[in-house]
């Protein structure tokens, strides 16, 4: 910087000016000052404007526990009823099919409960009718409508498609229709995860992932649910 301004004083006069120079190196010294000054709000300017950069991760990483949290879901408890009811229905592990009747409703509830013997999963509905089923013990298993494939933990699939049900398309409906999770554990011995996929064209479907083939269904009244044991091996 001292010889930046002996070369400008000199290239000017070419003869040596005290007094003119020591005018000059002020003036330079007061840029020289105003440019550090310049210089160092530059730098606490950069500085100030990278400190938000922490928080832009934390979004990010807050993702992944509500992700883990939803595969982790349960479903809701029996009813008193639900675990009190022993039905004569037979065991099988082919097919099984019965006819819906009456008024049709949405589905409400999705409930699982392990029993001595059997694990058991209940589908409520808002209708007054009988749920119809039809129900098979399948290799694989897809969504209703896209057809994506569904892959639950277990053994086994047993598909049951829930018959006589409809969409929630009024408003009293669609207060009252099921909004839990999709894909639930239960923590049977028989039966490991449920996947209720909604009703598409007056049926839903109950896919079980379990480790066992023998199963039985049958209706309950009041309101109308439809029940799928799960028998333990």
């Amino acid at each position: 910087m001292t010889t930046s301004s002996r070369t400008g004083v000199r290239g000017a006069h070419g003869t040596t000016d005290l007094t003119r120079r020591g005018v000059l190196a002020g003036g330079l010294g007061a840029v020289l000052a105003g440019a550090l000054a310049a210089c160092g709000s530059t730098s606490g300017a950069g500085s100030a404007a990278s400190s938000p950069s922490p928080s832009v991760s934390s979004p990010a990483a807050s993702a992944t526990p509500s992700a883990s949290a939803s595969a982790e879901a349960t479903s809701q408890a029996l009813t008193a009823q639900e675990s009190a009811q022993d039905p004569e229905a037979a065991w099988t592990e082919g097919h099984s099919e019965s006819e819906p009747s009456g008024e049709a409703g949405v589905e409400t509830a999705l409930r699982t409960g392990v029993h001595e013997g059997y694990d058991r999963v209940v589908v409520q509905t808002s209708g007054t009718g009988t749920i119809g089923w039809f129900a098979d013990v399948v290799d694989e298993a897809s969504t209703q409508g896209k057809g994506d494939p569904l892959s639950l933990e277990g053994s086994h699939l047993i598909r049951v498609y829930g018959r006589g049900t409809q969409m929630p398309m009024t408003e009293q409906d669609q207060q009252i229709d099921y909004d839990g999770p999709a894909l639930v554990n239960a923590g049977g011995t028989a039966l490991k995860q449920v996947y209720l996929d909604r009703t598409f064209e007056d049926q839903f479907q109950l896919v079980l992932g379990t480790e066992s083939t023998q199963y039985r269904v049958f209706t309950l009244s009041e309101p109308s649910r439809l029940v799928i044991d799960v028998r333990q091996p």
